[in-house]
């Protein structure tokens, strides 16, 4: 009995660190902006996947016969839940290989689990910096999970200064009919609300409308 509870306090530690590596991914992809990854579904999957793949390869990595046996049982699970961009597939690899890496080398799974946090923080705060001084940053798509404030903008005549923007998603021109649509995205509130005050001067605009998604 004695050496069945020091055997599940021996695992509490390990199983411990895989629930708190599974969060810090999880708030570095919520840092860099990535709605998806908000969610309670999402917040759960994170803090459990590590500590499963954790247990998996502790209970088979000593019988041949039982990691046979639970290749099998494995291999009838489907992923079936929607992926919402090549990085949440990742994220679910790196999380199974940071729970696979503390059975033997917690130290690496720490180190990767770390390092992989730093780059996705780093990548969106590089995008962000890019934007703040007029570079180009990388394409918002909202289908992958990027939060996106849109502002739409109808003129009387072409408005160069938009026409221009590498911000603009969308731009339709009706000289015909003097009809000017133009669809700006941005990563941040203080972008949008910069060119609202920007384009309030230009006259030949008839109405901005901004909304997020």
């Amino acid at each position: 009995m004695n050496d069945l509870i020091l055997s599940g306090l021996a695992q509490i530690r390990p199983i411990s660190i895989a629930i708190a590596l599974g969060v810090v991914l999880r708030t570095s992809l919520v840092i860099a902006g990535q709605r998806w990854a908000k969610s309670y579904s999402n917040t759960v999957t994170y803090m459990l996947l590590p500590a499963v793949g954790l247990v998996i390869v502790d209970v088979i990595s000593n019988n041949i016969a039982l990691s046979l046996g639970m290749i099998g049982a494995l291999s009838i699970v489907r992923f079936r839940h929607p992926v919402k961009s090549p990085l949440e597939l990742v994220v679910y690899f790196l999380l199974l290989t940071v729970g696979i890496a503390l059975t033997t080398r917690p130290l690496g799974a720490i180190f990767l689990a770390g390092v992989s946090s730093l780059v996705i923080v780093c990548v969106s705060w590089f995008s962000q910096w890019r934007g703040r001084h007029g570079g180009t940053t990388f394409p918002l798509l909202p289908e992958h999970g990027d939060q996106v404030y849109i502002l739409e903008v109808t003129a009387n005549e072409g408005v160069p200064l938009l026409a221009e923007s590498n911000d603009v998603l969308f731009a339709h021109e009706d000289r015909t009919a003097n009809s000017y649509t133009y669809k700006l995205a941005f990563s941040q509130r203080a972008q949008l609300d910069a060119w609202r005050t920007r384009l309030a001067k230009i006259e030949s605009i008839d109405q901005v409308t901004s909304f997020y998604q």
